[in-house]
């Protein structure tokens, strides 16, 4: 029977040191308790000691890489604590930096609110002085034009030749309302060949 686990020539070699010396002895009593004329016995038992010096082998193999995994294990879980310290600890910081970062954003939320209503009440602010202002310079234009109106009328007043032009005439030397008698009136302005003549400028300086 061939050997899939060991190479040839390394079977003995896989087993314990005692481990031959017994399977020796073993087989040797054997061999001596059957018959010569049974080869096929011989042939089966031969067989299964091999077999079974293989799944031995197998065996140690196995417990070897138990112990190793063992080993190796022992060794990661010993460094674990440290590592949970340090997880621990990075935990902490974040957990503090996530709370700095809150109250960060609480604040900068409040200001924007604060800077918010400080626009608004900025705008409705200009909003008022604008119209105010508006309204200041329309009074001022108003104002500016009365006055402008009331100069106008007082230069046409003294440059016209009568002072109530709308005034219903009266007859030349005709008594005034009271029984007063009333100064005769200067001539219109007249237009002689294509010039208008005005009174003597006594007349108008006396009106």
């Amino acid at each position: 029977m061939k050997d899939t686990h060991a190479l040839p020539g390394q079977k003995r070699s896989l087993l314990a040191p005692g481990s031959a010396s017994r399977w020796a002895s073993r087989w040797s009593v054997t061999k001596h308790c059957v018959p010569s004329g049974h080869p096929q016995v011989i042939r089966q038992l031969e067989n299964n000691i091999e077999k079974t010096t293989v799944k031995i082998a197998t065996s140690q193999n196995m417990h070897l890489l138990y112990v190793d995994l063992l080993h190796h294990l022992k060794k990661e879980l010993a460094g674990y604590p440290t590592e949970l310290d340090k997880l621990q600890t990075l935990v902490g910081d974040y957990c503090s930096e996530l709370s700095d970062m809150t109250i960060m954003s609480q604040d900068a939320m409040m200001i924007t609110d604060e800077v918010k209503m400080n626009m608004r009440q900025g705008e409705a602010t200009f909003i008022e002085e604008r119209r105010a202002r508006e309204n200041r310079l329309n009074q001022q234009k108003k104002l500016i034009d009365k006055i402008h109106t009331k100069e106008t009328n007082e230069k046409y007043r003294r440059v016209s030749p009568y002072r109530n032009p709308t005034a219903v005439p009266r007859t030349l030397g005709g008594p005034l309302p009271g029984g007063r008698c009333c100064s005769p009136r200067p001539p219109l302005p007249t237009r002689a060949g294509g010039i208008w003549t005005s009174p003597p400028i006594s007349w108008v300086q006396k009106l």
